[in-house]
């Protein structure tokens, strides 16, 4: 009996001489974002990130730095670059934008509202780039040196956060630490764009959601917490990521009734004195997995979302016929792609290769399958299934409602029912939902978690991000 416990503890315990990487990747994390930002914030052009414009106005609005771009070739606020490319071509770009000091301006002078009312998940997102633009300036105030420290900033700041995040992660680390290592991530990291605050809330969400799950309990910490942070998501993050907060009443409603059939069952079965402790457990969720209460409230769910899905689709030609629409354009791609934008190319005007976006899909399944199973209640992992699947139905939904139209195609959502453009990104950290659906401990699927998994995950890494800023680079150069 004590040889058997002591071979337990050595398989539970790391060993020091095996899998070094395994046990570091918070560290692995923090070298490569550090390094790879730096680079994206240094060498990336100026405004090259959606909406670069605004969103570097209104940074510098809340230190009351607000540049006229309309001196650099920028005349709207809005997505685009191109007025840097004479500037590239000639050799003046760095005297034009890092030499010549910025002239600053009202924000009532600028074409675009970027007024953010204090508190709301604008401000915040823009709060610490801001104070990056208000160091870069009082270095030398110009343009460029008010962007790099405008980039560097919440790079620096957000990495350090997300290395905390992965290091006390219980499970889902090289899942974590390849999606974060992304090129869509990493560039928003180093971008004044408000989604980089957002996509680290929701890592921390996410992460509080798996370690709650993994530990099966739920004490007065516990509660404390995911009241906390669904204060955070509420004020922190953009509208479809605030649906995170429904999936924590779930999970504490499926541990507690995981533990009453335990509890129960395990009273029942030792008065019979028939079974071990182990053998009582899986007893229980073969019983409870069979009809039980929670079938019961996904079935409800359903019905009540299907039920409120028809109604909601009414005006807008009925279930059918968006359907159809839906169907059509998953055969004739008509808008631009969402799927490039959820790993590898975060900016409409990039090239990214086919290629990368594939082996992108391909290496995050691996480290999906590669982590080990933990969740013990199916409510859980199919909950956080749906969650993600309904976010994608929403961004859909509002796309196809709003009559937005995409400039690189010549028909509006409306008739194509797709989600155009970018938007990719808003799904980007919602995969980290999957680490509780593949979680499951009824998970059959494997993988053998080993070094030469992290070694191409960190390949792809280095290779995809370079690209990226070589595009970047090439699509402005060839404007």
């Amino acid at each position: 009996m004590l040889q058997t416990r002591k071979n337990r503890i050595s398989m539970e315990l790391p060993n020091k001489n095996q899998g070094t990487i395994k046990y570091n990747l918070h560290k692995l994390y923090l070298i490569l974002a550090i390094l790879l930002g730096t680079i994206s914030a240094v060498v990336s052009p100026i405004f090259n990130e959606p909406d670069g414009p605004y969103h570097f106005e209104a940074s510098a609005k809340i230190v009351g730095l607000v540049v006229d771009t309309s001196r650099y070739g920028e005349s709207e606020v809005t997505s685009g670059m191109s007025g840097q490319s004479a500037a590239y071509l000639d050799g003046t770009h760095f005297e034009k934008y890092y030499l010549n000091q910025a002239y600053i301006t009202s924000y009532k002078n600028i074409p675009r509202d970027i007024s953010a009312k204090p508190g709301s998940f604008g401000w915040w997102g823009h709060l610490v780039p801001a104070a990056g633009i208000w160091v870069g300036y009082h270095i030398y105030p110009s343009l460029g040196v008010m962007t790099i420290f405008g980039r560097l900033l919440p790079l620096f700041i957000y990495s350090l956060a997300m290395f905390f995040i992965i290091k006390r992660l219980r499970r889902g680390k090289l899942t974590f630490t390849a999606l974060m290592l992304s090129p869509v991530v990493i560039s928003q990291f180093s971008s004044f764009s408000y989604d980089a605050l957002s996509y680290l809330i929701v890592a921390a969400a996410i992460a509080l959601a798996i370690n709650i799950v993994d530990r099966n309990k739920i004490d007065t910490k516990s509660i404390l917490e995911l009241l906390l942070m669904s204060g955070v998501l509420y004020m922190g993050v953009k509208t479809n990521f605030k649906t995170i907060i429904a999936f924590y009443p779930l999970i504490v409603f499926a541990i507690f009734y995981t533990r009453y059939k335990e509890k129960r069952v395990l009273k029942r079965e030792r008065l019979r004195g028939n079974l071990s402790e182990d053998d009582l457990i899986t007893r229980v969720h073969k019983k409870s997995s069979v009809f039980g209460l929670k079938f019961l409230l996904i079935g409800s769910g359903v019905l009540a979302s299907l039920a409120a899905l028809i109604l909601a689709l009414q005006s807008y030609g009925g279930i059918i016929y968006v359907l159809k629409r839906f169907v059509f354009n998953l055969i004739r791609n008509l808008a631009s792609s969402s799927l490039l934008s959820m790993f590898s190319s975060p900016y409409r005007t990039n090239q990214i290769p086919a290629w990368v976006t594939i082996a992108w899909f391909i290496v995050f399944a691996i480290c999906l399958l590669s982590e080990e199973h933990f969740v013990k209640s199916k409510l859980i992992s199919y909950g956080a299934g749906i969650l993600f699947l309904a976010n994608i139905a929403a961004v859909y939904f509002s796309f196809m409602v709003s009559g937005y139209v995409d400039s690189t195609t010549s028909t509006a959502n409306q008739i194509l029912g797709a989600i155009s453009g970018v938007q990719g990104r808003y799904f980007t950290p919602l995969l980290l939902l999957l680490i509780l659906f593949v979680g499951n401990k009824k998970f059959k699927v494997k993988v053998e978690m080993s070094n030469s998994i992290i070694v191409t995950v960190v390949g792809l890494v280095v290779v995809s991000n370079v690209i990226l800023i070589i595009n970047s680079l090439w699509t402005l150069i060839s404007a």
